[in-house]
């Protein structure tokens, strides 16, 4: 089956950097990206809240994951390795290393916003993503780091951390580790986490 669609310029260049990355055809990319995601209803409903229930239920903190990741005493889960515990969060490096040295910084304490921590600890916590944001700079030297603090899947606070490289698929976007996993070796992993630490 064909599917013929149009997309906007600059999304359309940025797939093609990806694929170029990938070592794919422009074609090639889109398919395995659809193909690899088919199975995956919730990659595909990704713009759709889940139920008012749910949200409400992870605001209050009820089966939270990122609430459990901080009991947690395994270095690894599904989703990354604890690099370190600082002041008020926790620093994980990201399983999909598609950006280099992606990391996320979780607070200690479930809350939905910034302002909704008290003055002293959300200085805390700003100045642990200034401390994670340098160990980063210094351990990967990229020409410039992401901040996103989202949580609309996930309402406990949180900072993804994105290492940016001159040349990388998005120049004046966003990057989406997403479009694109990568993979590392347990080696590799280890190595990252032993540059960030060593640079914390």
């Amino acid at each position: 089956m064909q599917i013929a669609f149009e997309v906007k310029d600059d999304l359309a260049r940025q797939l093609a950097a990806y694929a170029k990355q990938a070592g794919m055809t422009l074609e090639q990319f889109v398919a395995s990206e659809i193909e690899s995601r088919s199975g995956n209803v919730a990659a595909l409903s990704d713009k759709t809240w889940m139920p008012r229930e749910r949200w409400d239920a992870l605001v209050r903190g009820e089966v939270c994951p990122l609430c459990d990741t901080l009991r947690e005493t395994a270095v690894e889960n599904p989703f990354g390795f604890t690099i370190a515990d600082l002041s008020i969060s926790r620093l994980r490096l990201v399983h999909n290393q598609f950006v280099r040295g992606y990391c996320v910084l979780i607070c200690a304490k479930h809350v939905r916003e910034p302002y909704e921590l008290d003055d002293a600890d959300r200085a805390r916590f700003f100045d642990d993503v200034m401390r994670a944001a340098r160990a980063l700079d210094r351990a990967f030297q990229p020409v410039k780091l992401n901040y996103e603090i989202l949580g609309n899947a996930i309402p406990h606070l949180h900072c993804h951390l994105k290492p940016r490289y001159y040349g990388d698929a998005a120049p004046s976007a966003p990057i989406y580790p997403d479009l694109a996993p990568v993979t590392l070796t347990p080696h590799e992993y280890g190595v990252s986490i032993r540059h960030i630490r060593a640079a914390l």
